[in-house]
């Protein structure tokens, strides 16, 4: 879904989410007042700067319709090869937002697997931007 937004999670996060109807709120969201997001193009860096190696992993695929109270930015975050805009919800996540909880997997060299529905939505990013970009993963 290319107008849906990104949340890496552990699975017990996850199965807290569907228990009380909302996703919890990590240190690092309290910390900052926020929830942290990705686009589809940025879940794989996301994922090799935050998450390398962990096995306990859900990626949830949020529609940007449904975030009800709270409001989306996109703000500039500094990384090591730039500056690059992401998104960022300013409330709460509530079950009713979230259409897909795919695992991430490690494959034998110890990365991620990317679930199909992510791969597609990159690959519409790329494609509207540089036809002869290729998909990670």
């Amino acid at each position: 879904m290319q107008d849906g937004v990104y949340r890496i999670c552990a699975a017990s996060d996850w199965a807290q989410t569907t228990a009380e109807g909302q996703l919890p709120l990590s240190p690092l969201d309290q910390r900052d007042g926020y929830v942290h997001l990705s686009t589809a193009a940025q879940v794989p860096g996301t994922l090799r700067r935050f998450f390398a190696g962990r096995e306990d992993l859900v990626l949830l695929s949020i529609c940007r319709d449904r975030l009800g109270d709270g409001e989306l930015r996109y703000e500039q975050v500094n990384l090591e090869a730039g500056s690059e805009a992401f998104p960022h919800f300013y409330g709460r996540i509530g079950l009713n937002a979230i259409f897909e909880a795919a695992p991430l997997t490690l494959d034998e060299t110890g990365q991620h697997q990317l679930p199909p529905a992510l791969i597609q939505a990159i690959q519409a990013t790329q494609e509207t931007r540089d036809p002869s970009a290729e998909v990670p993963g």
